[in-house]
């Protein structure tokens, strides 16, 4: 079981590997597409010359580049490419839930940057997935709670006063694709574990054919942080989104906040009544 400094060096990692790939196979298109643009060149000079001494009187012939429009058309195509952007995700079975979504990094350069996605014109919730119930949870919990609380400890979780809460939050989705309204996937619901007061791991549930399965997550930093937040704001209702993969969590009073840290006021920029646009039962939690 990974924790998430591993977790995150090694989706970096994979960013940085496929970053590198492209910018060489980009530099060695160019200097072909170069050597061959200069190699026409000298054979047309040559071809011209010899040509032209055999027989000044007649007009010379045109000649073919020997760099064909197909080729240029595919050293542009991957030009392109290299300038547009990568998005990396890690499979959702797997323990990533503490790192947030890589975002879309250009790959023409060292560093990546966020895409920002679109708020969708369609305002309406769109449920999909099969749903979990917090009632399903609990059962699953009772039956399975004492291998997943042994796995946590074995991997330094601190379980000498543990305990998962009985309810869970979903996620309202956007992710900027044209036509699309906001998406709930009812088959993903987080869960908080808490030892004494200290939040010491997330659980994500996931149903697929019927059967559930956990997905856990610990170790992050920035645990403490949303912890606070949690405090905070307890009793009241918040609201759970993912911009693309970026968490966002808004407050009844409209101010919002990002487990990690990170800036949120792009993303909610001009909504004026965010924790109405995006409040669905489904993706609200008490604390």
């Amino acid at each position: 079981m990974k924790n998430y400094n591993e977790i995150a060096e090694n989706v970096l990692n994979r960013r940085d590997e496929y970053i590198e790939t492209r910018r060489l196979k980009r530099k060695k298109q160019m200097r072909i597409t170069a050597f061959a643009g200069c190699f026409a060149a000298a054979v047309l000079t040559v071809f011209s010359i010899g040509y032209g001494e055999m027989n000044k009187e007649k007009p010379l012939p045109e000649v073919e580049s020997s760099v064909s429009e197909t080729e240029e058309n595919k050293a542009a195509e991957n030009t392109s490419k290299d300038e547009a952007f990568v998005q990396f995700t890690e499979p959702t079975t797997t323990e990533n839930k503490t790192v947030p979504d890589e975002g879309l990094f250009s790959s023409g350069g060292e560093t990546g940057h966020w895409c920002i996605p679109a708020l969708p014109f369609d305002r309406d919730f769109e449920l999909t997935g099969e749903p979990i119930t917090d009632e399903e949870a609990k059962v699953y919990f009772d039956e399975n709670g004492e291998s997943i609380i042994s796995s946590l400890a074995s991997s330094g979780v601190s379980a000498d006063s543990i305990r998962i809460e009985e309810k869970g939050y979903c996620h309202v989705s956007y992710d900027g694709t044209e036509g699309k309204c906001f998406e709930i996937r009812q088959n993903y619901r987080d869960y908080l574990v808490y030892n004494g007061d200290e939040l010491a791991a997330i659980i994500t549930l996931w149903k697929d054919n019927g059967e559930i399965y956990n997905t856990p997550s610990f170790g992050a930093k920035w645990f403490e942080d949303y912890n606070s937040y949690l405090q905070k704001h307890k009793g009241e209702k918040l609201v759970y989104v993912y911009a693309s993969r970026f968490e966002i969590i808004i407050a009844p009073d409209n101010t919002y906040f990002n487990p990690m840290g990170l800036d949120v006021d792009p993303y909610l920029e001009g909504i004026e009544k965010p924790y109405e646009v995006f409040c669905h039962e489904a993706a609200t939690y008490i604390p």
